[in-house]
C-alpha cells in the first residue's frame, strides 16, 4: 500500500470543566467494557463518501467546532471511589490525518482496509479522546471522511447529527457565509433530564409495561441452539434485497398499518420459529431513545435496545403476524426511554450475563440529509459484529431505488461462515418457493398477481361450473401447505382463501376482488380455511393470504 499521510493539529477551546456521573446506558457499556479491557467491541463509526474536492483547512475547522458545540464527545472516563465518572476535557489539540491513496492501484480497497484497521484500535478512555477522524483521498475529486467513536460518547443518531452539523459548518465556511446557530443540548442537561425521568411517574409506567411484557419470559431462542454468550470475533454475510421485493414488503407494511420494520421483524420471528419450533420469542430492537426535543438535539449516547416479544401462531397468516408486530413496535416506542441497563437490573442480570433475546434486528436508514458545499455525499455506517451475542441482522436502507443491503452477523463461537451464509439465503428462498407453488397450480389462461407481501389475487376464467373455483382454491391451499425443506427443517405456511363469482356479482374485476377480500376477512376471523362470497358460475376472482 502506498500512503501519504499528513496531520493538521487543531485546538479545542471550551470553558467547561465538568465532572459528571454516567447515564444508565453509559454505565451498562462501561461495566461491559471493563470486563473486556482493550477490546474494541464498543467502537462504532463509518465514513462519509464525498463526491468532490475537500478543503482540508475548512473541514478541520468544521470538525473542531462541531465537537465543541456537541460537547458529548469531549469526555474522559475514569473509575473513582464514588463510581465511574466522566470528566469534560476540551483536549489541547485534535489531530486529523490526511491520507492520500489516490495513486494506489486499488485506492478504495486500500482505504477500506485502512479504516477497518483503525476501527480495531482500542480507545484509551481515561486519557481520551474517544474519537478519531481522517480524510482519505482515493481520487482527485473523491474523498472519504472517516469517523470512529467509542459508544460511550455517541450512538448512530448522535453520529448522524454530528456529521450533519459538521457539513453545515463546512458549507458555510466554503461559501463565505455565517453558519446557522447551533441548537444542541449540553450533555450535562441530558443527564439532568434523565435524572428527572427516573424519578417520574412516566418512568414507573414504562417500568411496569416492560415488567408485564416480560412476565414468564422464555429463555432466549437462537438459531444456533446456544445461549447468547459473551461477544467474540464475529462471522458475517452480506446480501442484497432487490428493490422489487422491498417494494412488496413496504406495501404489506402499509396495508397492515405497521411499516417496513414490522414486516422485517415478522419475517425474522417466523423464520426463527419455524427453524426452532418455538412460538414465544423475544427479539432485540434498537431504538434512538429520543423521546423529547431536548434529547433529539444531543449527539450523545441515548440509544437503547428494547425487547420485542412476539407470539407466532401457526393458525395466523403472515399479515396477522405483521399486524401483531406493528402493535408491539408502537407500544415499545412509547416506552423506549426505559434503558436496557435498568431493565437488566430489574431482572437481576449482571454485566457478564447474556441478554434475554438471541436475535437483534437493526433497521438502519443510510441516507445523508446533507451535502458538502453542494457536493453530493453518501453515508456508510460500519456495523460492528464484535457486539453480537448470538445473531444480528442489519438492514441498510436508502430512500432511493437502490437495492437494500442485508447484513447478518453471528457470534463466532456459535456459527461458522457456512451456517451464516445459509441462513441469509434461506429468507429469500422461502419467499420464492411460495410464489412458485402458486403458479404451478394455475392453468395457462389463469392469472395471479401479488398485492402485498403475502397476499395474491388469482383470476380464473372459462369455468364449466362453480365447483371449479372451489377446486382451484383447494389445490392452491394444498400446494402451499406442503412443507418447505429449508436446511433440513420443514417449514409450513398456512393459507386462507376467499373467492367471489362473476355470474352473481358482475364482471367488474375491482368489485370481484373487493368481494373476495371480504370473504377472506370472514375466513380469517373464523380461524382460517376456504369460503366463497356466494356460490355461482364462470369467471371468478380468488383472494388468498399465505
Amino acid at each position: 500500500m502506498v500512503m501519504q499521510k499528513a496531520l493538521i493539529r487543531q485546538q479545542i477551546t471550551s470553558t467547561r470543566a465538568t465532572r459528571l456521573p454516567l447515564s444508565v446506558a453509559q454505565t451498562d457499556v462501561w461495566r461491559a467494557q471493563r470486563l473486556a479491557s482493550g477490546d474494541t467491541l464498543y467502537n462504532i463509526g463509518g465514513y462519509v463518501e464525498i463526491f468532490g474536492t475537500v478543503s482540508r483547512r475548512a473541514s478541520h475547522d468544521a470538525i473542531v467546532r462541531a465537537l465543541t458545540e456537541s460537547d458529548s464527545q469531549l469526555f474522559n472516563f475514569v473509575a473513582t471511589d464514588e463510581g465511574p465518572r466522566q470528566i469534560h476535557n476540551p483536549y489541547p489539540t485534535v489531530e486529523i490525518p490526511f491520507v492520500d491513496l489516490s495513486g494506489n492501484d486499488d485506492p478504495r480497497a486500500d482505504a477500506m482496509a485502512w479504516m477497518y484497521a483503525d476501527m480495531d484500535e482500542p480507545f484509551d478512555l481515561s486519557a481520551g479522546p474517544a474519537f478519531r477522524f481522517a480524510l482519505i483521498r482515493i481520487a482527485a475529486d473523491h474523498v472519504l471522511w472517516f469517523c470512529a467513536f467509542h459508544h460511550l460518547v455517541t450512538d448512530l443518531f448522535g453520529t448522524s447529527l454530528f456529521l450533519s452539523r459538521t457539513a453545515e459548518l463546512y458549507s458555510a465556511a466554503v461559501g463565505g457565509n455565517a453558519p446557522p446557530a447551533a441548537d444542541l443540548t449540553p450533555w450535562s442537561e441530558v443527564l439532568e433530564d434523565e435524572r428527572e425521568y427516573y424519578a417520574s411517574t412516566r418512568c414507573e409506567r414504562d417500568r411496569n409495561y416492560w415488567r408485564d411484557q416480560l412476565r414468564n419470559c422464555p429463555e432466549a431462542v437462537t438459531l444456533s441452539g446456544r445461549t447468547p454468550g459473551w461477544p467474540v470475533a464475529g462471522v458475517g454475510s452480506v446480501g442484497t434485497l432487490p428493490r422489487a421485493i422491498v417494494a412488496r414488503l413496504q406495501e404489506l407494511g402499509a396495508a397492515s398499518k405497521a411499516g417496513l420494520p414490522a414486516v422485517l421483524f415478522s419475517a425474522v420471528a417466523l423464520y426463527l420459529s419455524r427453524m426452532t419450533g418455538r412460538r414465544d420469542l423475544v427479539l432485540g430492537m434498537p431504538v434512538a431513545g429520543r423521546t423529547n426535543a431536548k434529547l433529539r438535539r444531543t449527539a450523545g449516547f441515548v440509544a437503547n435496545v428494547v425487547p420485542l416479544r412476539l407470539n407466532v401462531d401457526l393458525a395466523q397468516s403472515f399479515t396477522e403476524l405483521v399486524e401483531q408486530t406493528g402493535k408491539r413496535i408502537r407500544e415499545a416506542y412509547r416506552h423506549q426511554r426505559y434503558a436496557s441497563g435498568a431493565l437488566r437490573n430489574d431482572l437481576g442480570l449482571t454485566a457478564s450475563e447474556p441478554n434475554i433475546y438471541g436475535a437483534v434486528l437493526n433497521f438502519v436508514p443510510n441516507d445523508a440529509e446533507f451535502n458538502f458545499a453542494g457536493q453530493p455525499v453518501r453515508l456508510n455506517i460500519f456495523t460492528h459484529s464484535r457486539r453480537v451475542e448470538d445473531l444480528s441482522i442489519t438492514v441498510h436502507a436508502r430512500s432511493d431505488d437502490s437495492d437494500v443491503m442485508l447484513q447478518i452477523d453471528g457470534n463466532g463461537a456459535h456459527y461458522d461462515q457456512q451456517s451464516i451464509d445459509l441462513h441469509g439465503r434461506n429468507f429469500l428462498a422461502l419467499l420464492k418457493a411460495v410464489a412458485g407453488r402458486l403458479q404451478s397450480v394455475l392453468r395457462r389462461n389463469d392469472f395471479a398477481s401479488r398485492t402485498g407481501g403475502d397476499e395474491f389475487v388469482v383470476v380464473q376464467t372459462g369455468l364449466a361450473h362453480a365447483g371449479e373455483a372451489d377446486m382451484l382454491a383447494r389445490r392452491i391451499a394444498r400446494a402451499i401447505a406442503q412443507p418447505y425443506a429449508i436446511d433440513g427443517h420443514e417449514i409450513v405456511i398456512g393459507t386462507s382463501i376467499g373467492y367471489a363469482l362473476s355470474s352473481e356479482h358482475g364482471t367488474d374485476l375491482d368489485r370481484l376482488v373487493a368481494l373476495a377480500d371480504e370473504a377472506l376477512c370472514e375466513v380469517k376471523r373464523a380461524g382460517g380455511g376456504i369460503a366463497p362470497y356466494r356460490p355461482a358460475l364462470p369467471a371468478e376472482a380468488l383472494r388468498l393470504s399465505a
